[in-house]
């Protein structure tokens, strides 16, 4: 009888070791996309979003963790690492827009106002990091941008994401221009 209690005692301490665990993951982001552990930490970021039941502070929680993988974004050094930061971030991104469109129409001009903000930021984000590691998946996260910048609603823009009609003009595309060095 005192095994049983001694073993579903060090099960649930081992329970409760693990939820902290994830808990501290989800509220601290220690590891950035290009980490070996942030599987982890994206799984417990993104349990934690989804269990908020206001939509709202839902939408608000998805558009911080979309500006994490930002800063991941514009901190990678090494191409090999670029396709990794990109993936998190498009994910975070399409999160965070499919959880704008869910809010009701009053409250989400408002988170739309910051989703138009985060995107001129990713942007300018893109063109920087693309500068030092040029990259087909910068390339196509920044046609993503651009086409979602010309959405005019939160709804258009959760549909090219739902749909993945990114279209962009062939004007628009960019063009590497040598300069003399």
């Amino acid at each position: 009888m005192k095994k049983i209690i001694i073993l579903l005692l060090a099960i649930n301490v081992g329970l409760v070791i693990f939820l902290a665990g994830m808990l501290y993951l989800a509220e601290v982001h220690p590891f950035h996309s290009t980490s070996a552990l942030f599987h982890i930490q994206s799984a417990a970021e993104n349990t934690r979003v989804n269990l908020t039941s206001d939509p709202v502070k839902k939408a608000e929680e998805s558009l911080s963790l979309v500006e994490y993988r930002l800063a991941d974004l514009g901190f990678v050094d090494r191409e090999s690492k670029i396709d990794t930061a990109v993936s998190a971030l498009d994910k975070a991104l399409t999160t965070a827009i499919l959880n704008v469109e869910e809010v009701p129409a009053v409250q989400s001009k408002d988170l739309f106002k910051q989703v138009e903000n985060l995107l001129v930021r990713i942007e300018v984000v893109i063109s920087g990091v693309e500068v030092q590691l040029p990259e087909e998946s910068l390339t196509q996260l920044g046609k993503k941008v651009a086409a979602l910048q010309e959405a005019i609603t939160p709804k258009l823009a959760a549909n090219q994401v739902s749909t993945g009609a990114v279209t962009v003009p062939a004007v628009a595309v960019a063009k590497v221009i040598p300069f003399l060095g």
